[in-house]
């Protein structure tokens, strides 16, 4: 299930896997709107919801200058060896892209 939520002050997605009982928590917050409290209790508040709606792992990605706030909210990094990966646009591509681009190139031609 994803859930998204736009605004002025926020962008806000969760994409919850039934599965795993994991969810994925992506939240950007305005720098007009940072150091508010409206991260925090976000935060908070959908963490809460996502416990108790089973939800036993909230993974997310956070800037250097906000992991203290994340630490204070529960959050500890790599816990149980889990590793958060990141793909970007300067990193090298594995060999399924480099293969799918090939294919989507001799389709086109």
């Amino acid at each position: 299930m994803l859930i998204t939520q736009r605004s002025t002050q926020i962008d806000l997605q969760i994409c919850k896997h039934s599965l795993s009982q994991t969810a994925n928590m992506c939240l950007q917050v305005n720098p007009a709107w940072q150091r508010s409290g409206l991260g925090r209790g976000l935060v908070e508040r959908l963490t809460t919801r996502l416990v108790n709606e089973d939800i036993t792992i909230v993974s997310l990605y956070a800037e250097p200058n906000v992991v203290g706030l994340y630490n204070r909210l529960g959050f500890v990094a790599n816990p149980e060896g889990i590793k958060g990966m990141a793909f970007q646009k300067t990193s090298k591509p594995g060999k399924a892209l480099v293969e799918q681009a090939a294919a989507t190139a001799a389709v086109a031609a």
